[in-house]
């Protein structure tokens, strides 16, 4: 689903209908930038509960280059909760895992680096980066970090009246963080002709300015656009109902208990079901490839 369409299940959860053309002037409970902060904190919510149940959900990976005699390493920028399950460095052809250095091997592991002897494949995490015994040699993305992916926040708004064929500029609600929607999906909504695009977002600026591929029919200010959400359609039903209850939570006991019962049964059957796969055959759930 994109962010127009959990919006809408929002409001008819909540007993609300707002046609998308009048949900910048929509004055009644709900204003969509504040149900858009409600669902990107419950996307969050439900993506550290997968990861924390299963870590190889959104398990992606992010090459460095590295650095001669240098052993500290920044980690990627979308790193969910700074969760690193390997690290691999390349030299001549061949592949070496590090693996994370268990507590009683830390003081083992320093004093060894600094004698100058090599404590191979190991990581430790820190609030600056990762730090790898021994450090990699110098070379060309040959130090690789595999991680947890942060999904990117929702966002959702009028298409402005600068749209081009081929770049769109987000709201003020969107981050303006260079690279952060690289690779997202966004879908023009709305009742104007080109309604239903979908397109992959190849570059997006600080500037808040995707790039994507040419459009069939160009977006005009009749239009909207919505970023496709990632989180996976056996989860956004309990990521709707998470920002409901978020919303409710200062209002009727007796509205906010009927989503709290639903609540409980999404989360009852996430959990049986990802048991009940880890029962099965293991598969890693990559989010993009890699060479």
């Amino acid at each position: 689903m994109n962010a127009y369409e959990l919006i809408t299940e929002f409001r008819d959860a909540v007993g609300e209908d707002v046609a998308v053309d009048k949900e910048n002037s929509h004055t009644g409970r709900f204003k969509y930038p504040a149900i858009l902060r409600w669902l990107n904190r419950s996307q969050m919510e439900v993506q550290r509960l997968l990861v924390s149940l299963d870590d190889r959900y959104f398990l992606t990976a992010a090459a460095q280059d590295g650095l001669a005699n240098q052993n500290h390493y920044s980690l990627p920028p979308d790193c969910l909760m700074q969760r690193v399950l390997m690290v691999e460095r390349v030299e001549g052809g061949s592949r070496y895992a590090y693996w994370p250095i268990d507590l009683e091997e830390k003081e083992a592991c320093r004093r060894s680096s600094a004698a100058g002897l090599a404590y191979h494949g190991r990581f430790e995490i820190r609030e600056s980066g990762v730090v790898l015994y021994p450090p990699p040699p110098a070379g060309i993305d040959n130090v690789v970090i595999y991680h947890n992916r942060r999904l990117a926040d929702l966002d959702f708004g009028p298409v402005p009246s600068d749209a081009g064929n081929t770049d769109l500029t987000l709201n003020s609600t969107a981050r303006p963080v260079a690279d952060y929607y690289d690779n997202y999906r966004v879908t023009i909504v709305g009742p104007g002709n080109a309604a239903d695009q979908t397109r992959t977002i190849t570059d997006y600026t600080a500037g808040r300015v995707c790039t994507v591929a040419q459009w069939d029919t160009s977006p005009t200010t009749e239009d909207y656009y919505a970023i496709e959400c990632e989180l996976g359609e056996d989860f956004e039903r309990l990521m709707m109902v998470k920002a409901v209850m978020m919303a409710m939570r200062r209002d009727s006991r007796a509205e906010l208990s009927l989503f709290r019962q639903e609540h409980d049964e999404l989360m009852a059957s996430m959990i049986s079901s990802l048991h009940s796969r880890d029962r099965g055959p293991a598969y890693v759930h990559w989010t993009q490839e890699f060479n």
